[in-house]
């Protein structure tokens, strides 16, 4: 079920207890004596999709699988690997505790035909297109496929050769120190027929349960990162479908019909989480036996897919699908009509997926996180963050914006460089002197309205000199200033669309659109990757003395079609990580970053605290901070976006997350009739008690852990979270209204508590 699915859950919690508290109210004798109490929903929302649920207690995970029927082909000192070459299915044994993994127990499943059973045992599954465009799945296990084995002395070689379909490949298994590694052979695809290759799965039910027959649980990336645990089967519309590193504009449909009900357009939901890391794990039972799956090649066409019990059988199965060609529609005649087309060309890649089986303590989504950073950490794709003695605090000011005119527009000026000093001078008088300062807007023509990629500054913002003084200032009092620059995206008045905007392999303009057509600017368009990127360069060198935020670098990964520039998708992450290198000696400040760059990322702005809210998912999980925290300071979304509550000001402390304000000098009533209406409330005095106050108390708590590293993630007790790191410290968080004991540890009410190791 879908994001409006999981959203009408919570809210349907939330005004149970709206529709509660109101028919509990006390009667009043006069109409203007009546209040309105709002009603505390802590208990509801703790046990909610939004937070990590505590873990029940349960006996030992006993083996469900056998090796019966099966030969032993490979091992080493920690693995086992036995195939069974008439279903071509694999058992993984983990030595260190005699643990097996595999697929189905049996041959047989009685929710399943002939064709789900084919593939839920077999190590090699493909999809494809027929000459109707309609596609095809097919197993090794099927009859009509032959698979030829070879084996030296760490690799089984496996080749599927499909011969009604015209299509053969080999894919290799081989043992590590820790797991298993599947990856399709170079150069090994036939395609001898006129069917084409659409996407390849490598044993798609690896760690499948059925139902909730063991307690445990999936872990998905989506967001922060999200668990879904097994439970009895339920009727669900569909089960989580997404690719890594979010859609590809290039060929993914990016408009979306109104999913609310009512005649309202969904313009201003919450956008869906994406994933921003290659990887999905399994548990079978925490603390006990999991594993971690990496996508090691090819991630960038992979999409991670997770079927919960209930979605066409009551099996509980997560995989990696590799897609090599997708549909797409070719436009036909001046209208929008088309036809749909499969991609002629298959994408260039080499799908590698590896299994790293955890065991004990390790079992869980602690020890995934923990893994996962580990790897980083050895390829040298994390480094150490800076450690401060307060925390940062990243203020978004908005300099000028273009407003809608009836004849023409206009330019409307919200903040100026003075303006931009009186802020930071009262802010640091509250204590907060260590900001991150992103000044945006600052561009001749504003933040809407100024020319793609102008260097020029707004006169009635600041000239060049004032701004490198508001830099200075910023600094001198230890922080840091950066000047957004937005190279990747752009709205119709600020580019010739025909000659900048990427293109689709519908041969149609890439670009966003939000349903909403009464705003002055519904459509952005993505800009072709070598102008984007010739463009950013341009920009580093004639505003060399400032750091630059390059808005979306990072986090848009996509092909672009064009008839004279085609650009991959993996050539646009590759000429990403290179202009990441070159934005900052200090390392780049980017806004949502997928993996492939955090080598280059000093600074992540909004990262998730939540996940995408499916209503399946159960518990949102701070894998990415755990993974991150140590390495990149990270600062979450706007507080004064609806995230200034107790409850969010908690999960900045649980997350390990540094606060982030947008504000303007201006009142709110300058807003209306710009691009920034959707901000309601941004001026700055109306919300500098609120940024006093939230950083005072993330600041308490989160500056004792300053450049330490998450060692662990537990809930106690439902609503009741401890998280400890690596010098020594736990910090202890309390959702519930009362007060909390934790061993010899006492948490107040809606608060927090430091513990320190003796020594520490």
């Amino acid at each position: 079920m879908r994001r409006a699915d999981g959203k009408r859950l919570v809210l349907g919690c939330v005004l149970a207890g709206l529709l509660a508290a109101q028919s509990a109210a006390v009667g009043v004798p006069r109409k203007s004596e009546a209040r309105f109490v709002v009603p505390e929903t802590a208990a509801v929302e703790i046990r909610c999709s939004r937070h990590t649920q505590a873990e029940t207690e349960y006996g030992e995970i006993a083996n469900r699988l056998g090796t019966e029927n099966y030969q032993k082909i490979l091992e080493n000192s920690r693995v086992e690997l036995w195939v069974r070459p008439d279903t071509a299915s694999v058992r993984v044994v983990d030595r260190t505790s005699g643990y097996i993994w595999g697929s189905l127990p049996g041959d047989t499943a009685d929710d399943m035909n002939e064709a789900w059973v084919d593939m839920a045992n077999s190590l090699v599954t493909i999809e494809y297109y027929n000459t109707q465009n309609a596609v095809i799945r097919l197993s090794c296990s099927d009859p009509s496929v032959s698979v030829d084995y070879a084996w030296d002395a760490q690799t089984l070689y496996c080749k599927m050769n499909a011969g009604n379909a015209g299509i053969a490949l080999t894919v290799g298994i081989t043992l590590t120190e820790d797991g298993v590694e599947f990856e399709l052979q170079p150069d090994s695809i036939e395609e001898t027929g006129e069917n084409l290759l659409k996407s390849v799965y490598f044993a798609p039910f690896f760690g499948c349960t059925r139902g909730e027959e063991i307690p445990g649980y999936m872990f998905v990336p989506d967001g922060s990162g999200a668990l879904i645990r097994y439970a009895p089967g339920s009727r669900y519309i569909s089960g989580f479908e997404k690719k890594v590193y979010g859609d590809d504009i290039g060929i993914d449909n990016q408009n979306s019909g109104s999913d609310l009900m009512s005649k309202r357009t969904n313009d201003y939901m919450v956008e869906m989480a994406r994933l921003s890391v290659p990887v999905f794990g399994v548990v079978h039972g925490a603390k006990q036996h999991a594993f971690l799956a990496r996508i090691e090649g090819g991630e960038e066409f992979a999409v991670i897919t997770a079927s919960p019990a209930g979605v066409i059988t009551d099996l509980n199965w997560v995989t990696a699908r590799f897609d090599y060609r997708q549909l797409y529609v070719q436009p036909v005649g001046n209208g929008n009509e088309g036809i749909p087309r499969v991609q002629a060309e298959r994408n260039e890649m080499t799908p590698r997926l590896r299994f790293f089986l955890l065991e004990g303590d390790e079992a869980d989504y602690n020890g995934m996180a923990l893994k996962y950073r580990s790897l980083l950490e050895q390829e040298g794709l994390l480094k150490d963050e800076r450690v401060d003695g307060d925390i940062p605090m990243r203020l978004s000011l908005v300099g000028a914006d273009v407003k809608e005119g009836f004849f023409s527009n206009s330019l409307t000026t919200f903040t100026t460089v003075q303006d931009a000093l009186r802020i930071a001078e009262e802010l640091e008088q509250m204590g907060i002197s260590n900001l991150t300062m992103l000044f945006q807007g600052w561009q001749k023509g504003g933040l809407n309205g100024a020319a793609y990629a102008t260097a020029r500054f707004q006169k009635s913002v600041g000239s060049q000199s004032a701004f490198e003084g508001l830099r200075d200032a910023v600094q001198t009092r230890g922080g840091r200033f950066y000047l957004g620059v937005s190279a990747l995206t752009a709205n119709e008045d600020q580019i010739n669309t025909s000659y900048a905007a990427a293109t689709t392999l519908s041969r149609q303009l890439a670009k966003y659109t939000r349903d909403n057509q009464t705003i002055l600017y519904p459509d952005t368009y993505v800009i072709r990757p070598q102008r984007a990127y010739g463009s950013l360069l341009e920009l580093f060198s004639k505003l060399k003395g400032f750091r630059l935020h390059p808005e979306r670098l990072g986090e848009l990964t996509y092909a672009d079609y064009s008839r004279d520039s085609a650009v991959s998708r993996t050539t646009q992450m590759k000429m990403t990580k290179k202009i990441a290198e070159q934005a900052d000696e200090h390392g780049a400040a980017l806004s949502r970053p997928n993996s492939y760059v955090w080598a280059q990322t000093a600074e992540y702005f909004d990262i998730p605290l939540v996940n995408s809210q499916y209503i399946y998912e159960t518990d949102s999980v701070p894998f990415l901070q755990m993974v991150l925290k140590g390495h990149i300071d990270y600062y979450a979304s706007y507080c004064n976006q609806g995230s200034f509550e107790q409850n969010d000001v908690l999960k900045l402390i649980e997350y390990g997350a540094y606060p982030s304000f947008m504000a303007i000098a201006a009142d709110n009533i300058q807003l209306k009739g710009t691009p920034l209406e959707d901000y309601f409330s941004l001026n700055f005095e109306d919300w500098k008690t609120t940024m006093g106050d939230v950083y005072a108390r993330v600041n308490a708590v989160l500056k004792e852990v300053e450049g330490a590293h998450i060692l662990q993630h537990t809930v106690l007790q439902p609503g009741i979270v401890r998280v400890r790191y690596d010098n020594g410290t736990a910090i202890y968080v309390n959702y519930t209204e009362r007060e909390a004991a934790c061993g010899s540890v006492s948490v107040p009410a809606k608060g927090c508590h430091v513990e320190k190791e003796a020594g520490a």
